[in-house]
């Protein structure tokens, strides 16, 4: 009973926040990409939470400021390293899922509302592909990725971790800058 008011909640928080004209205007956890960071927390706050994930720095990551959010276990904020404002370039919630195989039910769900609620994003598809920073090459990642018309995206996805690499499997809905994906697909972990 747990587990489907969990998905419940999830699926009707992420459709009320994809009613939105633009990708800029989606909302997770009330944040949006193009928004102020510290709009919503200190810069102490900020640099307690940053992460040391990626092999150049040209962006950086905090994660879960707060312990309190209303839909997620976990939020993944990204803003350029160099950026006095701290504005959003990526913001992202997780769920964390013990088993893979609900994660993909809640991905194909998710994504089915998406198609119904949002006409005006250009379908990507779903594929499923190594995560790149897992040298081991067991980890992965399977998503299903909508564009809009400047390019951004909304990424809803699955992240399956190797036992060796040590992070938590979970569910992620997310929302990101064209500048932004340049730089995970092409900067970010080589």
């Amino acid at each position: 009973m747990k587990k489907l008011l969990a998905i419940v909640i999830l699926s009707l928080c992420f459709i009320s926040s994809v009613q939105a004209d633009d990708i800029r205007d989606f909302k997770i956890e009330g944040m949006s990409i193009g928004d102020s960071l510290l709009d919503y927390f200190s810069e102490e706050q900020i640099l307690d939470n940053k992460k040391n994930w990626f092999n150049h720095n040209e962006y950086t990551i905090t994660e879960s400021i707060d312990k309190t959010y209303k839909s997620y276990d976990a939020v993944q904020i990204v803003y350029k390293t160099n950026d006095r404002k701290k504005k959003i370039a990526a913001v992202d919630g997780l769920k964390i899922y013990a088993d893979i195989n609900l994660c993909y039910e809640e991905l194909d769900n998710i994504v089915q509302e998406i198609k119904a609620v949002v006409k005006n994003l250009k379908d990507l598809g779903k594929q499923t592909y190594k995560h790149r920073a897992d040298k081991s090459g067991k980890s992965t990642v399977t998503d299903y990725v909508f564009e809009s018309k400047y390019s951004d995206e909304v990424q809803v996805a699955c992240y399956d971790y190797s036992e060796s690499y040590g992070a938590k499997d979970h569910f992620r809905v997310g929302v990101r800058t064209i500048n932004y994906r340049k730089f995970l697909r092409d900067k970010a972990y080589k």
